[in-house]
């Protein structure tokens, strides 16, 4: 019969998207028989899915590479959080609308090799090779902090709190030490003893890493010295514009040789704490003489060591905190952006640029790889429990994948290499040594197993009348608004959680990056062990209600935050991925399954197979409403006042907001889910009677 005289799919009626009560019933109970009466493509094997999800292996370590550079960025450059988010924002912005012209392309391709896998191949090798190159010659002007000398502050300023400490605690027992007689006195003699202790922990400490502040000071102030020569030969003739450059050059040097001055003197001042601590107790444990005698000696000791004198039995006097003046988000936003355009930061402002636009190349090609593997991942097993299988297998490697991604910044930070750039250029170098064979392997040995309608073929539909049917399919919009929310509500709270265990739980870099390394390998582990149960949930309660249930206990999980992030006891956060890394794992494996059921009530629509349109419509949607996340972040850390220039200086005030917004906050956002999935349509019952009417379809045109 010639293609003139096929018959065109009937318009459906309501009765056919939603597969009434009746037609339900029936479908499911005549669902085996009608399958053996008609043709349907047959669920890829075991090992072709597990081929399939190792396609992708590097996925979890390199789509992650952006957003430990940002961490990087903030904590060893001082970068402005708004402006890398910015920078994250427009990438995904740019992300988005890429995905649907992809999409279009793959699902209408016609190649000998089929029309995912060419692309799946290009844009895997691309992207690997291209972020090798780009974190290799990322442009930091020298100014970002040696990992050894970011240790060496962590150190100084445990140490620095410590002499504060033992001191005025010795002051506060020297007064009680005199009245206490019997038990009480051995009680305050065992206190004493250690704090000396810890006084002498501090002194050491202090011993071994001041020659690294020195010598980091002593090089700020040669850079300082080598602008100040640069500005003084500028000649008459040099332009405002260079004028302006080298003036800020200096300002900048300048701001960098204060900063390691203040950090000095705290130093100064602890060492002379810890003097007075050691002489005081001598005193109290074992006396030498009368306290006239002992602040002679303590006198003596404080001009060998080049300090000033300093009364052992007094508590030195903190000044007093200069006042905060309390100022609006939109003054910080402003002020935020307006420090990209001033003259010191001028490095800085070649640094944003150069991301954004290897952001934007790294995106384009992460697209290209992205879009038709998703695309692959519904074609391989079309019944709605093998898509459930394959998205779990999916998982799973992701999962295995992802063992690695915790310890991307510890790694960085250690001190293995010199700075934390040089680490992350090696991260990226071993997910490229990964990351290509595994894409090679998956594009020779999978199998592409739907081509599209006949009448798909004879005429493509139209790449923006595709997008406008998709958008507006409300089982979709169910969807995506199920994946926005949850990413969204992630996005913007979930960082919190780094910058309080490294500037109030653990007072470091790299021991707030470990303990988040350690934490995520239990999220890991559970994660990984819950995707069996979550599998088996789905074939036994169906997805959504599953969906409902793992929301819920992220929920919970996230209201805990409050009480499990705590600098007395880091241990009790190891609790927290009980609840949010198997809620997560249920969200962002029960999600594409349902996304995957949609395509068929599209097709009873509209007789054309999209899935690749499908997830990039999805994902433009999702990266449109999430291209304001990484601002948004930003803007969340500088509303509760954070400032990466105070470094291990946060107020009390930033502390407790960034406390709100990392628990409560997202808790009760999560809670607003659940109206969204509120008598879902699509169950187990309806898609079957969808397959059988889309095989019936199928097998009368194969016939025409």
């Amino acid at each position: 019969m010639h293609a003139a005289s096929t018959p065109a799919p009937p318009e459906p009626t309501g009765e056919d998207i939603a597969i009434g009560t009746a037609s339900s019933r029936s479908a499911g109970e005549r669902g085996p028989a009608n399958a053996q009466s008609v043709q349907t493509p047959e669920d890829a094997s075991r090992k072709e899915v597990v081929i399939y999800a190792f396609g992708n292996v590097e996925g979890a370590i390199a789509d992650n590479v952006p957003h430990v550079l940002q961490n990087i960025l903030i904590v060893a450059m001082h970068v402005n959080p708004l402006l890398l988010g910015l920078v994250l924002g427009i990438k995904t912005l740019w992300d988005s609308v890429t995905d649907p012209i992809m999409a279009h392309f793959t699902d209408n391709a016609r190649t000998r090799w089929g029309r995912r896998r060419p692309f799946i191949l290009i844009g895997g090798v691309g992207r690997m090779l291209f972020l090798v190159a780009f974190i290799a010659f990322i442009p930091t002007s020298g100014r970002i902090a040696p990992n050894a000398v970011m240790e060496a502050q962590k150190f100084a300023n445990e140490a620095i709190a410590t002499a504060s400490a033992s001191h005025r605690g010795l002051v506060e027992l020297s007064a009680r030490w005199a009245r206490a007689e019997g038990p009480e006195r051995e009680q305050l003699r065992e206190k004493i003893i250690a704090l000396r202790q810890d006084a002498a922990e501090a002194s050491l400490l202090l011993a071994t890493h001041l020659p690294t502040l020195l010598a980091d000071a002593d090089k700020r102030r040669q850079a300082h010295r080598e602008k100040q020569d640069a500005y003084a030969a500028l000649g008459g003739d040099a332009t405002p514009a260079t004028r302006t450059r080298e003036e800020g050059a200096l300002r900048a040097a300048a701001d960098e040789v204060a900063t390691a001055d203040r950090l000095l003197a705290k130093v100064r001042q602890a060492r002379r704490e810890l003097i007075a601590a050691s002489f005081l107790s001598q005193h109290l444990v074992e006396p030498v003489g009368s306290a006239h005698m002992l602040q002679g000696m303590a006198d003596e000791a404080f001009r060998d060591g080049g300090f000033e004198s300093m009364d052992i039995f007094r508590v030195p006097e903190a000044p007093l905190p200069s006042p905060r003046e309390r100022q609006s988000l939109w003054h910080k936003i402003d002020a935020g952006y307006a420090a990209f355009f001033d003259a010191k930061n001028a490095d800085q402002r070649a640094l944003v640029i150069y991301l954004l636009l290897g952001h934007l190349i790294f995106t384009t090609l992460t697209t290209v790889n992205s879009v038709p593997y998703f695309a692959l991942g519904i074609e391989l097993s079309p019944s709605y429990d093998g898509r459930t299988q394959v998205v779990t297998y999916r998982a799973i490697m992701n999962k295995v994948a992802g063992l690695a991604q915790p310890w991307v910044p510890v790694l960085c930070f250690s001190l293995l290499f010199v700075t934390a750039v040089q680490g992350l250029f090696w991260v990226a170098f071993f997910a490229a040594a990964i990351g290509i064979p595994s894409t090679i392997i998956m594009c020779l040995y999978t199998r592409e197993r739907t081509h599209g309608t006949l009448a798909q073929k004879r005429n493509p539909p139209n790449m923006f009348r595709s997008i406008f049917e998709i958008a507006r399919n409300p089982h979709f919009l169910r969807v995506f608004a199920l994946f926005t929310f949850i990413s969204v509500i992630n996005g913007v709270f979930a960082q919190m959680g780094f910058y309080l265990n490294v500037y109030w739980v653990m007072g470091s870099a790299l021991s707030g990056a470990t303990l988040g390394a350690w934490i995520a390998m239990v999220a890991w582990g559970l994660g990984l062990l819950s995707l069996p149960l979550i599998n088996w949930a789905c074939r036994r309660f169906q997805k959504h209600r599953v969906l409902a249930v793992s929301i819920l206990w992220m929920s919970f999980g996230s209201a805990l935050k409050w009480w499990a992030v705590d600098p007395e006891h880091p241990g009790y956060q190891f609790i927290l991925p009980l609840f949010f890394s198997v809620g997560i794992a249920s969200v962002y494996t029960v999600l594409p399954a349902m996304l995957a059921d949609v395509t068929d009530v599209d097709e009873l629509r509209h007789g054309a197979r999209r899935e690749g349109m499908f997830g990039a419509v999805n994902a433009f949607l999702m990266k449109m409403a999430g291209a304001l996340t990484p601002i948004v972040a930003g803007a969340v850390l500088v509303l509760a006042g954070f400032d990466p220039g105070l470094e291990y200086r946060q107020s009390e005030h930033t502390i407790l907001w960034m406390r709100i917004m990392y628990s409560f906050l997202p808790a009760t956002l999560m809670l607003f889910v659940l109206l969204i999935l509120w008598r879902y349509p699509l169950t187990r019952q309806r898609v079957a009677a969808i397959k059988t009417e889309l095989a019936l379809r199928h097998s009368h045109a194969a016939t025409a």
